[in-house]
């Protein structure tokens, strides 16, 4: 499945069920409160991604991953109601560090939100990327330290921040110890703006902790089911404004492999 949740009532018990949850003491030492993790799992056809490792991506082609980041925007949970409780308004996250070997891989990248109050909640919605009134801005903005107060994830030409970069090499000749080939998918413009909502039950329990664990599928963002493949041999990079058609579909891929 996509995703799920996990709840664990102690230490050592975990009861799974179609839409796993898991509850842990350890995280919210308020009694009266609770608190939520999101849980990213990077994966490549169901297995933990490891970065710098080689994957097949067909019969001829070989690619590994080298890194991958985005923002996030106005994260919340949503309630039976449609009402929501906010999370966080803006966030820039690099999950590259998180999955360079497979004991880290297999943990996942963790965001953690402390003292909430208890509820039941029918969803989880967040902005994959930045929407226009922020993107409209730029790095010079915003304060150091700030999210947004960064060179390094904003494109000048297309005046637009990145809002997911995979980085990495391909490989698709006969040398089987040469990636020879540069990938550099980087997905940005105010038109690649999308807002993800998982319809899957929450329920935050006093001084307990749950986890909503969303999984990415590299494999199933190049190859979606029912769908045709993305061809990374031809498009390897995407840098420009005549790139925005390959952007649009990774982009919805991407957002495939969530919901």
């Amino acid at each position: 499945m996509k995703h799920a949740l996990f709840f664990l009532f102690t230490l050592t018990v975990l009861l799974f069920s179609t839409g796993c949850t898991k509850e842990s003491d350890k995280d919210n030492p308020t009694p009266e409160l609770s608190a939520f993790n999101l849980q990213f799992d990077l994966s490549y056809q169901g297995q933990p991604l490891v970065m710098f490792e080689p994957y097949s991506l067909n019969d001829s082609v070989r690619v590994l991953f080298s890194r991958f980041s985005m923002y996030l925007t106005d994260i919340e949970l949503i309630n039976s109601e449609g009402s929501t409780v906010s999370l966080e308004e803006l966030g820039f996250y690099n999950l590259t560090d998180q999955f360079l070997d497979e004991v880290s891989a297999a943990e996942g990248y963790s965001l953690n939100f402390p003292d909430l109050e208890p509820g039941t909640f029918s969803g989880l919605r967040f902005g994959l990327g930045l929407p226009q009134a922020l993107n409209v801005q730029q790095p010079g903005d915003f304060e150091p330290g700030h999210p947004l107060n960064a060179p390094e994830e904003y494109w000048i030409g297309w005046q637009s921040y990145v809002f997911v970069k995979i980085e990495g090499k391909i490989d698709a000749d006969s040398n089987p110890n040469e990636f020879e080939r540069n990938m550099a998918l980087h997905l940005g413009g105010d038109e690649i703006f999308r807002q993800v909502q998982l319809n899957e039950p929450i329920v935050l329990n006093s001084g307990l902790s749950t986890t909503l664990v969303i999984n990415i599928d590299l494999y199933d963002m190049f190859s979606p089911e029912g769908s045709t493949s993305y061809d990374l041999l031809d498009r390897p990079m995407i840098h420009s404004t005549s790139h925005l058609p390959q952007a649009n579909e990774l982009i919805d891929n991407l957002v495939g492999t969530i919901q």
